[in-house]
């Protein structure tokens, strides 16, 4: 099973104006190891990317679920609280992190709440913040 990882990277951007511009973003793919994560972003990234393409740092990322929306120009990352039973019949508080593509943070929340309607779980949506994340890059298995 893959794991998602943080990777941010460092290139040469053309602006709308025509002049270029060094610039770090941050991406989101799915992979095995660093290494697999280091080598499938470059591949991605290279078929746009022609030249000066260099990855800055990788890190781990304790996703969830990731909600898909191709139309979507930004990413919301979203904190969901739940409360589970734990052994001894007390409440232990359960927060996951979901990844939503959407334009909005009224959008993100819409989508969560689709998403956990067939749910019988009771939860909270604790946080909806705009992630610095440009673009989520899946299995292609997981489409």
């Amino acid at each position: 099973m893959s794991k998602w990882f943080s990777t941010k990277v460092r290139y040469t951007k053309e602006l709308e104006s025509g002049k270029l511009k060094r610039v770090n973003e941050q991406f989101l793919i799915a992979a095995e190891t660093f290494g697999d994560a280091e080598e499938k972003i470059i591949k991605k990234l290279s078929e746009t990317i022609k030249s000066g393409l260099d990855v800055i740092a990788i890190a781990t990322e304790d996703i969830h679920d990731i909600i898909y929306n191709p139309e979507a120009e930004l990413v919301h990352k979203c904190k969901i609280q739940f409360l589970e039973e734990a052994d001894n019949e007390t409440l232990k508080k359960i927060t996951q992190v979901f990844i939503v593509e959407a334009d909005t943070v009224k959008e993100s929340i819409i989508a969560i709440n689709r998403m956990m309607a067939n749910t019988t779980l009771d939860f909270s949506i604790t946080a909806v913040v705009l992630s610095p994340i440009v673009e989520v890059f899946p299995n292609e298995d997981t489409l």
